[in-house]
């Protein structure tokens, strides 16, 4: 406007008017202006009004990333939810008007729009939904409206990969983003089938507020757990004792008791909010326990592991021995079975308590007999009922078993489980005899915990049985049908679902949410615990076992867990047990999922039998291939007992070299760690031996005779070296093996096995073959044949046997029911391999 003559102007900003007097050059003139943007580019309020049941409008906007929605019914009523749903008193016409404003862009427009509210007419089927943000911590409500009566079937599809199947559904959204969440509903009689999807944004918390919820520790005073109301973009905890935290859910053990001023600090776009409040850290308020629990090792059974109930302060143990320890969870063998005093004393100058607790520990003889121990495990079955509880002695193949469970309750068979009508410590006695005279007992006392209180969001995080690193299964303590579970796994992810599985980025310690809520008034409950998470795969069950040679327990040996895969027909070494001389060798694997399995044990070089007993498969073999298989998903107590050496001595020498073969990255090069067997001529094991860093293994101070020498590594077929030593020839120095990826191959160069039993002619055909194989042979000498198929692992598929007579021998093995695919055939004249090639089926 040019001039300086006065004129009215007149705004109407879509609802909100104003006026005032502008000086201005003449002509003097009235303007009205109606204003609906700032101009943002982009900015606009535009929305979609569609009718949804009778007198029912749902209203969408075309953006639905502003900060704030303001709608305006025309009829009186009002909402700022992003997408509402509204119900007119009566038909007619509205005029509907909503205004946006986003503050980050500074975006603020108006748009309004005449609906028609039609009488309520004929009902439809309709997939329509309502959705609401609960202000307090960010939790979006779902909320299906059919207007067709019936029974339906809800399928929801949030948008972020979680789904749900009731009528109504609580959701967390990890991250503030644009969601596609869609409603499929089906009646059951399948006349109505509809479906609606939407987007969605989760909204970020309004208003912007840094209330703060405070839960005191029940076990420690001094350490409180904080929990903010709502979901803000950072954090900024003040602990009023000069100590901060950024995180999202924050604990904090203070030093000493006192009131101190807590502060948090929230910031989000545009908002910033400061909260404090007073909480008292009080001294004493959880007595000075020094209270204390045992448990016998089940291996060496003077052995105890002490635990203090309640850890705090300093403390110190008297083992009743002349012997002493600190901390809180010490271990002590003792030098004789005996009843001690054991005495825990416990200072605390955080609490200014002094206590000493002490108990009477029964230490019993578990050597009392070589096949006689009492020693027993104990665990709870379902970790939401803590008083179930399974007993297992620890070998479970003697002649009797009494137990007494604390409780008056009695048994009499080697596992059982028990349900204890209380919590509370339990003294578990066990006696077993062998029925050779050996008796023997222990007790232990057996801490049992109480179930959960009722509405209580206590729960448990145990790792999860599918092989993933660091996976945890959460279970809460109490599982309802009628409750809902709102998980917060403190890495950004969230769920829903009554028991989520939940696999971390990373290994490390996390502070998981748990809010509980029931179906009845004032069961709601919000629990925030540290879980922690390792980067192995997750234990299934616990195998136990124990070695023993000659009927002794052995003192120093590895113990291996090798899996079998029956798709893949492989043999993989999954764990390693490795005592050391400070306990009888018992073993155990916490890493087992279900499935088949073997189990080999050897002495370590430390032990003082090493050269008298051989590696051994359970239950009593020196190969894989004959071992016997464990399947399932869980085995009692594992007994092996070593195979003894059988090498009388003498002044004959077998060695070689073991190295890289096809295939291998570095072919050629040696294999330290090798296992090498040597047997008779009867098949009988002679001895064991492992190859140096060169490759070289060696069996000296052998007598006279044919023996045949196998190299050993699971999922690799053997081969047998034949080898003959006799006075004129009392040393075999090259008996070499090479390791391929899928066989051992033996490099034959002194007498074969043919020669050694003078056969003549062999065929092993047709290769491939399709539904049989023959083998035609001749010989000078009858011998007991065996012709047998195995897979690539070595495990036997099947086996022929019959007497081989002197001149032309044929047979023949039937493969019709056999897979297609790679295995291995196998002739053995007199328990010893004749050839062994690898036979192809085809069909």
């Amino acid at each position: 406007v040019i001039g300086g003559s006065p004129f009215n102007l007149s705004f109407d900003s879509c609802g909100i008017t104003a006026s005032r007097n502008i000086i201005a050059t003449p002509p003097s003139m009235t303007i009205n202006l109606l204003v609906c943007s700032n101009g943002v580019p982009g900015c606009t309020a535009s929305f979609q009004g569609t009718p949804s049941g009778p007198l029912t409008y749902r209203f969408d906007p075309l953006i639905s990333t502003y900060t704030s929605y303001s709608w305006d019914f025309g009829d009186g009523n009002t909402s700022n939810a992003l997408r509402p749903s509204h119900v007119y008193s009566s038909a007619g016409t509205y005029t509907a008007r909503l205004i946006v404003a986003d503050i980050g862009s500074g975006c603020r427009d108006t748009s309004q729009q005449v609906i028609t509210v039609s009488a309520p007419g004929p009902q439809v089927c309709d997939a329509d939904f309502l959705s609401t943000v609960s202000l307090s911590n960010g939790l979006m409500s779902f909320q299906g409206i059919h207007i067709q009566p019936g029974n339906f079937a809800y399928s929801w599809d949030f948008g972020d990969g979680n789904t749900a199947t009731t009528p109504v559904v609580n959701h967390f959204y990890a991250a503030i983003d644009t969601y596609d969440v869609c409603l499929y509903i089906t009646d059951n009689t399948s006349a109505c089938n509809d479906s609606f999807c939407t987007i969605i944004l989760p909204p970020k918390n309004a208003p912007c507020s840094a209330f703060f919820f405070e839960t005191q520790d029940p076990q420690d005073s001094l350490t409180f757990f904080f929990l903010p109301d709502s979901n803000f973009q950072s954090y900024q905890w003040d602990f009023g004792d000069g100590t901060t935290s950024s995180n999202v859910f924050a604990s904090h053990t203070y030093a000493s008791g006192g009131s101190y001023n807590v502060c948090l600090i929230v910031s989000d776009v545009g908002c910033s909010d400061t909260f404090c409040t007073t909480v008292n850290a009080a001294v004493n308020t959880r007595p000075c326990d020094a209270s204390f629990t045992t448990r016998i090792s089940p291996f060496l059974p003077l052995e105890v592991q002490f635990n203090a109930s309640f850890p705090q302060g300093n403390m110190s143990w008297d083992f009743g021995d002349g012997n002493t320890a600190t901390g809180a969870n010490p271990y002590h063998i003792y030098a004789a079975p005996d009843t001690y005093q054991v005495c825990l004393t416990i200072t605390d100058p955080g609490r200014n308590c002094t206590t000493t607790t002490c108990q009477q520990v029964i230490v019993a003889n578990g050597n009392s007999g070589p096949n006689c121990t009492a020693a027993f495990y104990s665990f709870p079955l379902n970790p939401g009922n803590p008083l179930d509880v399974f007993f297992a002695a620890l070998d479970s193949n003697l002649a009797t078993y009494s137990w007494t469970l604390g409780d008056g309750t009695t048994k009499n068979t080697p596992t059982f489980s028990h349900t204890y009508a209380s919590a509370g410590t339990y003294n578990v006695c066990l006696t077993v005899t062998d029925g050779a005279g050996c008796v023997d007992s222990i007790c232990n006392a057996v801490v049992i915990s109480g179930p959960p209180a009722p509405c209580s969001a206590q729960f448990f995080a145990n790792p999860k049985n599918n092989g993933a690193p660091n996976t945890l299964e959460f279970v809460p303590a109490n599982v309802n049908s009628n409750y809902t579970y709102n998980w917060d796994f403190g890495d950004g992810n969230t769920s829903a679902a009554t028991i989520p599985t939940h696999t971390y980025a990373s290994a490390g310690t996390y502070q998981v949410m748990l809010i509980l809520n029931g179906n009845t008034p004032g069961c709601a409950d919000t629990v925030i615990q540290s879980v922690s998470t390792v980067n192995t795969p997750p234990p299934s069950f616990l195998m136990l076992g124990q070695v023993f040679a000659n009927n002794a327990p052995a003192q120093d040996i590895t113990a291996y867990l090798i899996q079998y895969d029956s798709i893949a027909g492989t043999l993989t070494a999954i764990d390693t047990f490795v005592t050391d001389t400070a306990a009888p060798a018992g073993f155990f694997f916490l890493r087992a999922v279900p499935g088949s399995y073997l189990i080999k044990v050897a002495l370590n070089p430390a032990d003082p039998d090493y050269n008298s007993y051989l590696p051994t498969y359970y239950v009593q073999s020196s190969t894989f291939s004959n071992a016997t298989m464990l399947s399932g998903s869980g085995f009692p107590f594992i007994r092996i007992d070593l195979l003894g050496g059988n090498n009388p001595g003498g002044p004959g020498f077998v060695g070689g070299l073991i190295s890289q073969g096809a295939g291998k990255n570095g072919a050629g090069d040696p294999m330290a760690g090798m296992q090498a067997m040597i047997f008779d001529d009867l098949g009988n094991p002679i001895a064991a031996a492992m190859s140096n860093e060169d490759g070289e293994y060696e069996f000296p101070s052998l007598p006279y005779g044919n023996y045949e020498v196998m190299v050993e590594l699971w999922g690799r077929t053997p081969e047998m070296f034949p080898v003959s030593l006799t006075s004129g020839s009392p040393t075999a120095t090259n008996i070499d093996f090479k390791v391929h990826d899928t066989w051992i191959e033996a490099l034959k160069t002194t007498t074969s096995v043919d020669d050694l039993l003078d056969v003549q002619s062999l065929r092993m055909y047709p290769n491939p073959a399709n539904n049989a194989v023959n083998v035609a042979f001749t010989s000078n000498n009858t011998a007991k044949m065996q012709l047998q198929i195995l897979d690539l692992s070595g495990k036997m598929i099947k086996r022929q046997q019959m007497e081989a007579g002197v001149g032309q021998v044929n047979a023949t093995l039937t493969t019709s029911e056999l897979p297609q695919g790679m295995y291995l055939l196998e002739l053995t004249l007199d328990d010893r391999l004749v050839k062994a090639e690898k036979l192809i089926i085809v069909h």
